[in-house]
């Protein structure tokens, strides 16, 4: 048995050799970063591991030296750990990008002039942000910003370019937001913009509004790009066809952490191939120089590890499919591949076929429970046939919302309520008031039956309006009462119950605007009659009682329409809040932390650190 796994190997290694010649020729660009130049931002722990995984993930499809960049500051823990990494890397500064992108650019001018194709990844994992609605990357000495990114794709003349985002807010990088502009971004106009920007660019994103870095020490990774490596690495190949497709990977990420019970920890995908296609290929195992892993048919869960046991690869293969898992040709003879049994023991053996002793389960308890769910929902065809169908029946993706975005929502309605309320109040009491003033008048000085009836009515209606407007809650009331009690719902989305509040919003406001040249129009009009009622008044034989009831009927008119009329002119609390939310650069003060799970003897612990 041993000699025949063996044989699929080289048989493999042959294989993929011969097929890589009528390939492209692959670029790469890994910038991991586990620092920040920004004060309050936590340290990361395995950005730098990351970058290193990558690193080996694309030398398997560009093993000419060069043709993968790598830049990252290892810890000295990781320098041990991945030393060929480490004697390749710069420092992930903005100086290193510009030159590393100077040299893939010569190269893929090269293989221009000798007529071949090129690909491009650009790979990015460590904190990013959003600043005015533009998203940016921390570099180690300053930010990379969305306008940066699209210059360095452009200044290298490549064919396609995918480009995987493992950051906070890394939808708005290459989706940044236009001064005054929808805060929220839905999957529909972020795949038009992008087209129309940058066509030969595909994107694969983390798009988390949070500033929130999930990394568990039993991957020494973070969450993400585990996801992402694993399924680039053959994992996420559903039909067996030598492809991963950018559906395919998305897929395979978001089952993977299907299981998670806390939505914080689930990645949050959006993807969208160079050519908008979901089938189109994000990466060709086939062109691999790398060691094959045939698995049998499943169902089994799979962790391939690295001679230093790391985790590589991890699978829920689905009952009945095989899968075929790439691994970098140096260190696949110190590699094994486990697989754990449902009661958690785990079986053993190195790739060649060779048992290692069982050992027990490795699942730790406690903090990493919730974590420990990663990959336990099956992957395959049946299971990808499934996401494909649960998706087009799913509304559309909304991304760019975190919890402090939230935050700001109910304090922008709290301020409209407010001042609606008090608005509301104050001028019911005045109408009231008026309108006492007004029948007080009527019965004390009207004697004419014409002006009495009048005052009546008038009197009357004034004080109507003044007890509705007591008694009536206003549309800005309302939002917010009705935003309050669906946050507290435990049931609700709260991501779209904050996107369809900023459409009630937007709604509201422009309603208001009507509204203010409604009043502008009735105010003239108001006044206009106000002027003319005291010119029939003076000019009118009346008694005195009478024409002095009149000059204070048609006097309020008059001053009435002036103050309906100057009133139009200020915007109402829902325009001013609209304009806060679509402008106030405050989107950009996001709570940051961290958080770290890790296994401990007879549990485990969690790490949260970071400012709020």
């Amino acid at each position: 048995m041993t000699r025949t796994i063996v044989m699929l190997f080289v048989l493999a290694l042959a294989a993929g050799r011969a097929a890589a010649a009528n390939h492209p020729d692959v670029l790469a660009l890994v910038i991991t970063n586990n620092h920040s130049s920004e004060t309050g931002r936590p340290e990361l722990r395995y950005a730098d591991d990351d970058g290193a995984k990558y690193y080996d993930l694309f030398r398997m499809l560009a093993p000419d030296p060069g043709a993968v960049e790598l830049l990252t500051d290892f810890d000295r823990d990781s320098e041990k750990l991945f030393p060929e990494a480490r004697a390749a890397a710069h420092s992930p500064t903005k100086a290193e990008v510009a030159a590393a992108v100077t040299r893939l650019a010569a190269r893929a001018k090269a293989s221009t002039a000798a007529g071949r194709a090129t690909e491009l990844y650009f790979v990015f994992a460590g904190h990013g942000d959003v600043d005015h609605g533009r998203g940016f990357l921390e570099l180690r000495d300053g930010r990379l910003g969305s306008d940066e990114l699209e210059q360095i794709v452009r200044a290298i003349p490549v064919a396609h370019v995918h480009v995987l985002l493992d950051s906070c807010n890394s939808f708005f990088v290459l989706n940044p937001r236009k001064p005054g502009g929808r805060q929220i971004g839905v999957t529909a106009d972020a795949a038009r913009s992008l087209g129309e920007r940058l066509p030969n660019v595909g994107v694969f994103l983390s798009t988390s509004a949070e500033a929130e870095v999930f990394e568990w020490s039993e991957l020494q990774s973070g969450i993400f790009s585990h996801a992402v490596q694993s399924g680039l690495a053959g994992g996420a190949d559903a039909n067996h066809d030598g492809f991963v497709s950018y559906d395919e990977l998305r897929a395979f990420v978001e089952i993977a952490t299907s299981h998670v019970k806390n939505p914080l920890y689930r990645p949050k995908v959006f993807s969208r191939a160079p050519d908008g296609r979901g089938d189109s290929p994000i990466i060709e195992l086939a062109a691999a120089h790398a060691a094959r892993v045939e698995v049998a048919a499943g169902p089994r869960r799979l962790t391939v590890r690295n001679p230093d046991e790391l985790p590589w690869i991890d699978l829920d293969e689905e009952a009945g499919t095989t899968a075929t898992l790439l691994v970098p040709e140096r260190w696949a003879a110190g590699a094994s591949l486990e697989e754990r049994a449902l009661d958690g023991t785990i079986t053993r053996r190195t790739l060649a076929g060779d048992p290692i002793p069982a050992i027990a389960a490795l699942t730790p308890r406690g903090a990493d429970d919730m974590l420990a769910m990663l990959f336990d929902a099956p992957f395959g065809p049946r299971a990808f046939a499934a996401w494909r169908d649960e998706i087009r029946r799913e509304p559309e993706p909304i991304y760019g919302i975190s919890f402090e975005d939230a935050q700001r929502m109910e304090q922008i309605l709290a301020q409209v309520a407010a001042s609606e309320r008090g608005s509301r109040r104050t001028g019911g009491v005045g109408l009231l008031g008026l309108g006492a003033v007004f029948l007080g008048a009527n019965a004390a000085f009207a004697t004419d039956d014409e002006l009495r009836t009048t005052g009546y009515a008038l009197g009357g209606g004034l004080a109507l309006a003044g007890v509705l407007a007591l008694a009536t809650h206003t549309d800005g009331e309302k939002l917010y009462d009705s935003f309050v009690r669906d946050m507290a719902d435990p049931a609700t989305d709260k991501v779209r119950v904050v996107a369809e509040t900023e459409r009630r919003l937007d709604r509201l406001a422009d309603s208001w605007r009507r509204t203010r040249h409604i009043l502008l129009a009735g105010g003239l009009a108001v006044g206009v009659a106000g002027i003319a009622g005291l010119a029939i008044n003076e000019s009118t034989p009346r008694d005195a009682a009478d024409r002095g009831f009149g000059r204070l009927a048609f006097g309020t008119m008059t001053a009435l329409g002036a103050v309906l009329a100057v009133r139009s002119s200020f915007e109402s609390p829902a325009e001013q809040m609209r304009d806060l939310w679509t402008h106030d650069p405050g989107i950009s003060a996001l709570p940051r932390f961290a958080i770290s799970v890790a296994p401990a003897p007879n549990g485990g612990y969690l790490s949260l650190s970071g400012s709020f």
